[in-house]
């Protein structure tokens, strides 16, 4: 709880989504498509050997530190709504309150016949989805149960049977 407020602190103006929110949405049949093509646009903004662990099934895994490649990413895919997550939620809120600043520019939504997408951070991101047991996939596809704990500091959030470096 201490780290969720202390991301909620640092980023007070990104929208937090529950996970139970996010695992209700996805499965509407037409959301979550690969590649954004459902309602929901899914971005892992963790490590690309992170990701090979595990992420969220249909999830485009994109760096953080740069955000015009993952704003790339969501004007060719126009969602309705961008939910970035990482290990607990700090790169993500990061990536999601400048993808929210650069989406609702007055100039990039003069240019989009649509409004901008919403843009949300996975409160406790793939720590907390891990540890609920939702679906996750590996890098192949394959389901999975296991997370990449970003740290040994980190990992402590998550539950230790669900470690799996590489």
């Amino acid at each position: 709880q201490t780290v969720l407020f202390g991301i909620r602190a640092k980023f007070p103006g990104v929208s937090q989504l529950a996970t139970e929110d996010l695992a209700e949405s996805l499965q509407a049949a037409d959301d979550g498509a690969a590649g954004g093509s459902g309602k929901t646009l899914l971005l892992d903004s963790r490590a690309p050997e992170e990701f090979a662990v595990s992420h969220l099934p249909n999830a485009i895994n994109v760096d953080y530190k740069d955000p015009a490649a993952a704003l790339q990413i969501v004007r060719e895919t126009s969602p309705r709504r961008v939910v970035c997550y990482c290990s607990v939620g700090y790169r993500s809120s990061s990536l999601a309150q400048q993808l929210s600043a650069e989406l609702t520019d007055s100039s990039d939504a003069a240019a989009s016949q649509s409004p901008p997408p919403s843009v949300a951070n996975l409160e406790g991101s793939i720590f907390k989805w891990a540890n609920e047991s939702r679906p996750m996939v590996d890098g192949s596809g394959r389901p999975t149960e296991f997370a990449h704990p970003y740290s040994s500091m980190w990992g402590r959030l998550l539950r230790s049977e669900l470690w799996k470096w590489d």
